[in-house]
């Protein structure tokens, strides 16, 4: 495991250069919200070499709060209603080709008043774990692979239906079936090259359960790269699809006939310098071999999971792939056993966890947060985890019940501070109370006539 500068990651000197030569006139900066969306503002390049990287921008703090939809913003009320400075994180700086012209760096999200990074930011939570991993004697790293549907149809039509009967882009298609895929090639070609050359590991893309649905792997990295990496994936991806009167979903179940997205995400532990796997050993575990610290990790992750379930599943619709797929109870096991949490060997890389349990709208700076909380909490106590594929964990079935198992969980507390935990507990909230005052095509099919 190295630390080599991904291609398309520019030094400000670069940027001055291409600014220069007019082959780059604007900077899109960036924050992640509590979805993972991209907000921040477009900036002229000159402006931002001689005003923005010295200073910063401001923000509206509220602009974590979820808003997907028009009107009114669901939980204003939980934020303090104070704006954040947004101060521009340089060895962040790449260029971004599925725009015009125009090159992106993500941004710290700081305290008006203190100064102080923002704790309830998702890079900033994600971070704080990572300094807690680094105390501790570790580093991290991370790979994914995204679901995702893509639809013969643009988004703004789809809008103007609300999303009622969306048409996958192909009638056939299954795991790896390379001809359906084929015919996208325009979309998912250019995806890959636009993100390799926007510094992000793109690994592959390939064709995953269903007609119309497929996968985007991203390649080992630094576990902060990996969630900026899949923050630049959906948007490229959106922003792209239209201009092929396409339009991409990252919802966790499209429709209740659709197979649902997942995340698979993949962890391990490695000496600070990178150059020792710290899960591989010979110690047995299930059907392969992995260290202690890789057992005690998942022992811990396994134990605290029904408690973090909002970071891994952050809406109300996360959970209805559970449900449909039964997937509300979870086993380890290793590779070619079938459960939502393995330990299996990277090629050349030795012993790491794997997951099956986020769904495709998974916010990776949130959920790699809390699986190395949990991880960090087994190595401290030793935790063992339950037998293997005998002792399934029980999930919560829906985000009001896993709300609550955050809010009432002394560990979580501890993790992130009672303020974080407060702020989360209180925004997925009223993210349930939007879904339960909606009524929906199901009630008045239902009921609009025969009541």
């Amino acid at each position: 495991m190295a630390d080599e500068q991904a291609p398309g990651i520019l030094a400000l000197p670069e940027l001055n250069g291409k600014i220069e030569s007019g082959e780059i006139d604007t900077v899109l900066a960036v924050v992640p919200d509590l979805f993972g969306r991209l907000l921040g503002r477009h900036i002229p390049g000159i402006h931002f070499l001689e005003e923005t990287t010295k200073q910063g921008f401001w923000l509206p703090g509220a602009l974590f709060v979820p808003q997907l939809g028009t009107g009114s913003r669901p939980g204003a009320a939980v934020t303090s209603g104070g704006d954040i400075r947004c101060r521009p994180l340089l060895e962040t700086l790449r260029l971004a080709p599925w725009l015009d012209r125009t090159a992106l760096v993500f941004c710290q999200s700081l305290e008006a008043t203190t100064g102080q990074p923002l704790a309830v930011a998702p890079r900033s939570l994600l971070q704080t774990q990572l300094d807690r991993l680094a105390e501790a004697g570790y580093r991290a790293q991370a790979g994914a692979s995204l679901d995702f549907y893509i639809f013969n149809e643009a988004p703004g039509s789809l809008r103007a239906r609300a999303y009622q009967g969306p048409l996958p882009a192909e009638a056939f298609g299954g795991p790896a079936d390379s001809l359906p895929a084929g015919r996208l090639e325009p979309l998912l070609a250019n995806a890959r090259r636009y993100l390799l050359r926007g510094g992000v590991a793109v690994a592959h893309s390939q064709g995953t359960a269903a007609p119309g649905q497929y996968s985007l792997g991203l390649a080992p990295a630094g576990v902060m790269a990996l969630a900026d990496g899949q923050a630049l994936a959906k948007q490229c991806l959106k922003l792209l699809a239209p201009q092929y009167g396409q339009a991409v979903s990252f919802m966790a179940q499209v429709t209740a006939e659709m197979a649902g997205s997942v995340a698979a995400l993949r962890l391990s532990l490695w000496s600070p310098a990178g150059r020792r796997n710290r899960f591989g050993g010979e110690e047995v575990l299930g059907p392969g071999r992995a260290s202690d610290e890789c057992r005690w990790f998942l022992g811990g992750w396994l134990r605290h999971l029904p408690a973090l379930m909002p970071f891994f599943a952050p809406t109300v619709n996360s959970y209805k792939r559970y449900v449909l797929g039964d997937g509300w109870r979870v086993a380890w096991s290793g590779r070619g056993y079938p459960a939502g949490v393995r330990v299996v060997e990277g090629p050349g890389r030795g012993a790491e966890l794997e997951s099956w349990l986020a769904g495709a709208d998974v916010n990776l700076y949130l959920a790699y947060a809390a699986w190395i909380a949990a991880g960090l909490d087994g190595l401290a106590h030793k935790t063992e985890p339950p037998d293997l594929l005998a002792e399934p964990v029980l999930l919560p079935t829906s985000l009001a019940m896993a709300v609550d198992a955050l809010a009432g969980s002394d560990f979580a507390r501890q993790a992130f501070g009672d303020a974080v935990v407060d702020f989360y507990v209180a925004v997925f909230r009223q993210e349930q109370a939007a879904y339960e005052l909606a009524v929906t095509d199901w009630e008045r099919g239902r009921y609009f006539e025969q009541i």
